[in-house]
């Protein structure tokens, strides 16, 4: 029977949804601007997978991509009954949290059914899962949490309507050498690459990543235990491979626009969930500060609006408002490396 919901029932149902969207115009969510395809992961919240006749269960899907959220991003739920009609639809754009809010009605169900909700991002299926009503069942209280992955064509731009401008893009050769592959993106635009494995031997091993690199940089993403590198490691290499690399800490706007004005791109270390961080110590008693899910990202340019980044996480430009930038750098005190011709 999962076989089944996951095979050829899931087909029928995602043809049937599709003609549903078109028909109704996409529930009124405007199209994209620019795009690019990229790898994004996602966090399903279900309020319960065993509500009343009668509920609106609260459904939120987290989209993700380089461990940045993935704003504009439309995604479509349909909630069928056992034999594949469509008892309910909703459709939101992820916010600039990379979430979207949803909702499906029970009204239509029927108490004991095995039935089925759908999750679509993009266009494209992303995951389902059983849902089967009860007589007394209530609306939330019971949550259920899964999470999926997929290819998808990711809005560039935050959003913001406003073509990037034009920079170096670079996917990441190891799960955690985004801090590597930014430095190849910096001397790419530069004008003299340097591969993100020639900084590997250049940096030493160590347990603070002050001191050098933390972890083993082909483990998970998301963790403190394999991690990362922070810029004072990452300028040392610089200087070794012909160029300068000038560490400050300041989470402040024109800060990082005096260094952009000055054409230096800028490696800046950002907290994608907020801020988690917590305080560790090395085996010398010095203390420094780690945050799960941070990820390293080039600044090239800004607008009014926000400032434009090279992600190595996703391979293409993005763009972040100031509000949610500002927030996400500050979790580690404004951490910078700008770089520049030796």
């Amino acid at each position: 029977m999962g076989k089944q919901r996951e095979g050829t029932g899931m087909r029928r149902r995602l043809a049937l949804l599709a003609v549903l969207f078109l028909l109704v115009g996409g529930f009124g969510i405007p199209a994209s601007g620019a795009s690019a395809s990229g790898a994004i992961n996602s966090w399903i919240t279900i309020a319960t997978t065993t509500p009343g006749v009668g509920c609106a269960v609260n459904v939120s899907v987290e989209v993700r991509s380089g461990g940045n959220p993935v704003s504009d991003l439309t995604v479509e739920i349909a909630f069928f009954d056992s034999g594949n009609n469509v008892l309910s639809t909703d459709a939101q754009s992820t916010a600039e949290d990379g979430v979207a809010r949803l909702a499906f009605d029970t009204s239509a169900a029927s108490a004991g059914e095995s039935d089925w909700l759908d999750i679509n991002v993009d266009g494209s299926y992303l995951k389902g899962t059983a849902i089967v009503p009860s007589a007394d069942g209530g609306c939330d209280g019971d949550p259920t949490e899964i999470t999926a992955s997929a290819e998808v064509s990711i809005p560039l731009g935050g959003g913001t309507g406003d073509s990037a401008p034009d920079f170096p893009t670079h996917y990441q050769e190891h799960s955690l050498s985004c801090e590597y592959a930014s430095l190849q993106l910096a001397t790419t635009a530069l004008g003299d690459p340097v591969a993100e494995d020639t900084f590997i031997p250049l940096i030493p091993n160590a347990e603070n990543p002050h001191d050098g690199y933390r972890g083993d940089i082909d483990g998970p993403v998301g963790t403190t235990d394999d991690y990362g590198v922070y810029a004072e490691p990452l300028a040392d290499a610089l200087e070794q491979v012909g160029f300068h690399g000038e560490v400050w800490y300041n989470p402040d706007a024109g800060a990082i626009q005096e260094q952009l004005d000055a054409g230096h791109p800028t490696l800046v270390w950002i907290a994608t969930h907020g801020d988690t961080s917590y305080y560790d110590e090395d085996a010398d008693g010095n203390s420094f500060k780690l945050v799960p899910w941070e990820h390293v990202v080039v600044a090239y340019a800004y607008d009014e609006s926000g400032i434009f980044v090279s992600d190595p996480g996703n391979g293409t430009l993005e763009h972040f408002t100031w509000e949610w930038f500002l927030d996400a750098w500050g979790v580690l005190d404004g951490m910078a490396l700008s770089v520049s011709a030796g």
